[in-house]
């Protein structure tokens, strides 16, 4: 009787240890899925069309729908103002983070232009410096 007992403690045991190691393996299963869909969605918010509204050096204000949008893809850019392309290429972002309040930021290399962005909710705000947009902030207003 007492080998029985013996016998099904270590069955018992070789079952927690099962579940322990099935859970250990579900949770980082869900980690590593997370970490790739935050990479994604970071991509996603940059991603579409964002109308330019301000910028300054001088300071300026623009009209919404005249025409002065940048459109962003994964990997490229095309920048318009009243309409007529002014710029296209690529960009790349290196050193991003996402702050406690939500925000995005980090650097924005625009056809090697090297610039720092900031994201956060449907406003984009671009700083270049040494250029005449020195500062441009944008909304979102196509994905």
């Amino acid at each position: 009787m007492l080998w029985r007992k013996q016998k099904k403690l270590r069955f018992d045991n070789k079952m927690i240890v099962m579940k322990k190691m099935i859970l250990i393996l579900l949770m980082a299963s869900i980690f590593v899925v997370a970490c790739k869909k935050n990479s994604e969605e970071k991509l996603n918010r940059l991603s579409g069309t964002w109308e330019l509204i301000e910028s300054n050096s001088p300071k300026t204000m623009y009209a919404q729908g005249a025409g002065n949008k940048t459109i962003f893809t994964t990997s490229s850019y095309k920048d318009y103002r009243q309409n007529k392309l002014v710029d296209s290429g690529s960009y790349a972002i290196t050193n991003s983070s996402t702050d406690s309040l939500g925000q995005w930021n980090g650097n924005i290399s625009m056809n090697t232009l090297p610039c720092y962005f900031y994201v956060r909710k449907d406003t984009l705000e671009i700083d270049a410096p040494g250029i005449i947009f020195t500062n441009a902030v944008y909304i979102k207003i196509d994905d």
